[in-house]
């Protein structure tokens, strides 16, 4: 889109996928910054995503509870689900 900056306000980059994925991880996880470190469970089996009480449940039997949930785990994960 030509007209990117006046339509939306912003100037539009482009940055590959496994780049904003290693960016996003090195933000959440750097002592560096404003905030509390996040904790990142890698290999996590979702179950159920309640977006009301913000919980995730997993295949575990663990359930969290946290300010946000992010799915990672492709274009129809169960996150997205969720909230559709």
């Amino acid at each position: 889109m030509e007209n990117y900056k006046e339509v939306w306000g912003y100037e539009a980059d482009m940055v590959h996928r496994q780049d904003l994925h290693k960016m996003l991880l090195t933000a959440a996880t750097s002592p560096e910054g404003e905030g509390e470190l996040v904790e990142v469970n890698a290999d996590y089996i979702c179950e159920h995503v309640d977006t009301e009480e913000g919980t995730a449940t997993f295949a575990n039997g663990e359930t969290i509870k946290a300010d946000m949930i992010i799915g990672a785990d492709g274009r129809v994960c169960l996150s997205i689900l969720a909230i559709l």
